[in-house]
């Protein structure tokens, strides 16, 4: 009886041995190889959102005054906050003191309160390269950057001097570097551009600037490129346009966005990057308005998909389409102002050799 004891205590003590050796040695493989981690990490994948201008400001924050402060985004927070990674302009100062631009036909400020909603709907990361973010001079400018930072918001593509300005936000998820930079191409006079001593917006007019800003990063990066530009009311992109966002993507941008035409534009596949010319208005003083969401999911090898959420602005705030005909009516335009892209339940699919022009503007 006492032999059978000992040879089951020491049966169990050789069993406990062994579990305890084997966790040891795992844990010593996950250290020694954190590679293998990471490329697990990849497998996951990483999703953006896009969305294009937010104002809070005027009609708007009236609204927000009688609604509550997370009115402008409680019809698409849900779909806002899914993603890894959430980015859109905001498209004002925001602060409490200074004074209007003079001969500035629109100028925009909102109370600091407003951001509360911004941060609550899932956004992360705000553009503030763009031609209002200096509406109520640099006093206004600097609490603006204040005002964003003190929710926990991060901003990009302007700063208290050019360094800062052309300074990217970059995060890690899942094993990969996400890189997040902004520029203008739409800036009322010189004053706005940043300098070595002085605040102001990162402008593009001269791309080199923003390519040196760029050179940091490698293919394994993914690298987003936010830009103010084009021309109102106009749904077909410039020239110019394609040409800069071709030679980001050349330069190693994954995805340029594009705001400030106020209107859509559409989309196109350049080599193994995406281009969306102009998200247009998301939150706005609009009525009635188109807008939409874009998410793009990335995988170790880069863009793996890219999708629309058709979306209309009732009442300053964007609103998901439901209707399937109403929807489908939405491919069919973004598609006729695209460049070599179908559409397809709301996913974006390239069509080779039919990138040269879009079909039509609206």
């Amino acid at each position: 009886m006492k032999l059978n004891r000992r040879l089951i205590i020491f049966l169990l003590l050789v069993i406990a041995a062994g579990v305890f050796l084997y966790a040891y040695s795992k844990e010593r493989l996950n250290q020694e190889n954190p590679v293998n981690s990471d490329a697990q990490n990849i497998q996951k994948g990483i999703s953006i959102s896009f969305v294009g201008d937010i104002l809070l400001a005027s009609h708007v924050e009236n609204k927000i005054n009688q609604a509550g402060l997370n009115y402008p985004f409680e019809k698409v927070s849900s779909l806002l906050s899914t993603s890894d990674f959430t980015i859109g302009n905001l498209e004002s100062a925001i602060g409490l003191g200074g004074t209007p631009s003079v001969n500035k036909e629109y100028t925009f400020r909102a109370n600091p309160k407003v951001l509360e909603g911004v941060k609550w709907s899932g956004i992360d990361i705000l553009s503030v390269a763009n031609n209002h973010v200096l509406d109520y001079g640099t006093s206004a400018f600097y609490e603006t950057l204040e005002s964003i930072e003190s929710v926990d918001l991060q901003y990009v593509g302007a700063g208290r001097n050019q360094a800062e300005a052309f300074k990217p936000v970059i995060q890690n998820k899942n094993g990969k570097k996400v890189v997040f930079f902004a520029a203008s191409r739409v800036i009322p006079n010189g004053a706005w551009h940043a300098g070595q001593k002085w605040p102001g917006v990162a402008g593009i007019y001269d791309p080199n600037k923003l390519l040196k800003s760029m050179e940091g990063f490698n293919q394994d990066d993914i690298v987003v490129v936010y830009l103010h530009w084009g021309v109102e009311k106009e749904s077909i992109p410039k020239p110019y346009q394609r040409k800069l966002a071709r030679l980001l993507i050349d330069n190693g941008a994954d995805v340029v966005i594009g705001s400030h035409p106020h209107v859509l534009q559409g989309f196109e596949f350049y080599r193994d990057g995406l281009i969306a010319y102009s998200l247009g208005n998301f939150v706005f003083t609009n009525i009635k308005n188109n807008s939409m969401i874009l998410t793009v999911h990335f995988d170790d090898k880069g863009i793996e998909s890219a999708e629309i959420v058709p979306c209309l602005i009732k009442n300053y705030r964007p609103e998901p389409l439901e209707n399937e005909d109403d929807k489908l009516s939405f491919y069919r335009m973004i598609e006729d102002i695209s460049f070599g892209v179908k559409i397809n339940g709301g996913k974006l699919d390239r069509v080779h050799g039919d990138e040269t022009k879009a079909k039509r503007k609206y």
